[in-house]
Formats: structure tokens, sequence, C-alpha cells
């Protein structure tokens, strides 16, 4: 299994429950039907996400060694990034700063304002 799937996995991960088949006829909470919600919003948008970074329409804005910033339009959202060459971090510590810590990314990230969690998930990544 590649980071990325674990990754998709991970921020939205498939309830497979045999005990849960056998009770479909009871009506679900309105909790577990918004958190479901919640988990059908995050997986269609790590999807677009994925779709972007995938795209090969990017510019090359900027090159600095063998490290590359490229930027594109898209609408909605405006001018995005992508960052091409070696991180000297594992994927898990990547992750870590990126999701975990999100909410100190103004103090390495000048382009960003804020970050507000709303909620977190935190599962175990090392299945």
């Amino acid at each position: 299994m590649t980071i990325l799937n674990r990754i998709v996995d991970w921020f939205c991960p498939k309830i497979e429950n045999p005990a849960v088949e056998n009770i479909k006829k009871l009506e679900p909470s309105p909790v577990f039907l918004q958190e479901r919600d919640y988990r059908k919003l995050a997986e269609e948008a790590l999807h677009k996400a994925i779709a972007i970074i995938e795209a090969d329409d990017w510019k090359k804005e900027k090159i600095s060694g063998s490290d590359i910033i490229y930027s594109k339009v898209v609408p909605p959202y405006g001018k995005v990034f992508k960052f091409e060459g070696i991180v000297p971090l594992s994927p898990m510590k990547v992750v870590e700063i990126l999701y975990f810590k999100a909410e100190e990314m103004h103090k390495w990230n000048p382009t960003v304002k804020r970050v507000k969690v709303i909620r977190k998930r935190i599962p175990d990544l090392n299945q």
C-alpha cells in the first residue's frame, strides 16, 4: 500500500463492521449522518486535490537547484502552487507537520494567514 493510499484511507476510512450489517433497518442517528456527510466531503476534497496535483498544465515559477515551484490558476480557488523536489523528512513527519500541526502553518508559510482545526480525527497511520 502506497503512502498516498494510506493517507486517503486515513482521512476517509471505510467503516466495515459485520455487526452493523444485522441492524441496517434501524434509523441512523443524526450524528452518524453528519459524520458520513463530513467523510464524503473530505473524500471529495481529497480527490479534487489529487486531480489538481496530477494535472499536466502547471507553469514553472522558480527553479532552485533540483527544487521546482509550479503554479496554475484553478477556479474557484485562484492561483495554487506545487513543489517538486526532495524534502529531507520522512513521509510520516510531513504528515505530522501538515496535519497534526496544521494550526502552526502560518509560522513557516508566510502565504498562510490562519489555520483553524474544527475537529480532529486521530487514527493510527501505521496499520
